[in-house]
């Protein structure tokens, strides 16, 4: 089924993702599959990375960057369930 994703959807995805042609192409043709790469694009903070910052700012802009992400994917996964629902599924 083709999703309609909101303009709000599309354009977080283009600021957050900008070399991220596919998913720029999923998002404009309406594929479910947009939902997977972008939970797969969500950035861990690892205890290795960790050690290896040396600010807290850096810290707090990885945390905000991945929130974010994730943000952007549960308004993506809500987007599709509200089309399922429409119609009927």
């Amino acid at each position: 089924m083709k999703i309609s994703y909101s303009p709000e959807l599309i354009n977080e995805l283009k600021d957050l993702y900008p070399d991220g042609e596919q998913m720029h192409l999923f998002a404009q043709e309406g594929h479910e599959a947009l939902v997977y790469h972008l939970e797969d694009n969500i950035p861990n903070i690892s205890i290795e990375w960790l050690l290896k910052t040396k600010t807290l700012e850096e810290v707090h802009e990885l945390a905000k960057l991945i929130m974010r992400k994730k943000a952007l994917y549960m308004k993506c996964a809500k987007e599709i369930d509200a089309e399922y629902k429409k119609h009927g599924r």
